[in-house]
């Protein structure tokens, strides 16, 4: 169906109808815009997030990998 107020208003003063148009798009496109920022935002956080964990968890394993060398001659068995 169509809408007899749109088309009433686009038939009294087109110009107008265009501009009002190209604001509604202007508007639209300005809040695709934002959610798309807020979208590359959240994940940009969620990939710092995940290499904070990921050091954190590496940290230890590579410390304890660090002093294995030393604790070497204490772990093997003398044979005599």
């Amino acid at each position: 169906m169509s809408r007899p107020e749109f088309s009433e208003a686009a038939t009294a003063n087109p110009k107008q109808a265009t501009t009002e148009a190209e604001a509604q798009m202007a508007r639209a496109k300005e809040r695709a815009a934002s959610f798309l920022f807020g979208a590359q935002k959240l994940m940009l956080e969620e990939c710092v997030i995940l290499g904070n964990e990921f050091l954190d968890r590496t940290q230890p394993k590579c410390t304890s990998l660090r002093n294995l060398p030393r604790n070497w001659p204490a772990r093997i068995p003398s044979g005599t």
